[in-house]
């Protein structure tokens, strides 16, 4: 759960999100799980299985134990935030840029 005390952005934590932002790979970014490991690839996931896949922004491997790949909850978790997060980021700052205007203009 979000946790309302914190603090609010500092302008120089701000401008560090975006310059984050704007210096990760571009697009939008798909979280994907097959064969043991879990990815996060910028764009589709690949048709592959070899080692002719593009290269993944975010990877994973899980354990093979008794027969099968077994991946830890967490592991999955980590990865599927990473990819919405990507996704939502430029959305949030926009709407964070939106909200300081607005109250600027307030007051």
């Amino acid at each position: 759960m979000p946790d309302d005390n914190l603090p609010p952005l500092t302008d120089e934590e701000l401008t560090a999100l975006v310059d984050a932002e704007a210096g990760a790979t571009a697009g939008e970014w798909v979280y994907d799980e097959r064969v043991g490991v879990a990815s996060v690839f910028a764009g589709q996931p690949p048709e592959c299985l070899t080692q002719d896949c593009p290269r993944a922004v975010w990877g994973k491997h899980g354990t093979f134990e008794a027969g099968c790949w077994r991946m830890e909850e967490q592991d999955c978790a980590d990865g599927k935030f990473i990819a919405l997060s990507r996704n939502l980021l430029p959305r949030l700052l926009a709407e964070l840029r939106r909200l300081r205007q607005q109250q600027t203009t307030e007051e």
